[in-house]
């Protein structure tokens, strides 16, 4: 994905933090949608934890997806809903 230089440090920074190449295209692409600046400036570091919250129930969902997509007759969202709400 080709970035402007300002989200290549952006970029460059949050793989600093701990997020890898899945997670930073998916905010990329969140903030996109929303449309919030891509900036070092736009984050918060103790917000964090919920980003990364926000990540692996996003992950676990498509993965979830995936799982299920050929299976006749199942409701992915019950599924879903069953998982995160043990």
């Amino acid at each position: 994905m080709k970035l402007p230089e300002e989200q290549k440090e952006t970029y460059k920074w949050l793989e600093s933090h701990g997020f890898d190449y899945y997670d930073i295209d998916v905010i990329i692409k969140l903030y996109k949608k929303e449309e919030i600046k891509f900036c070092i400036k736009s984050f918060d570091v103790n917000d964090f934890p919920d980003l990364r919250r926000y990540l692996d129930k996003k992950h676990h969902s498509s993965y979830i997806d995936y799982l299920l997509k050929d299976v006749m007759g199942v409701d992915k969202n019950k599924v879903k809903r069953m998982l995160y709400h043990r």
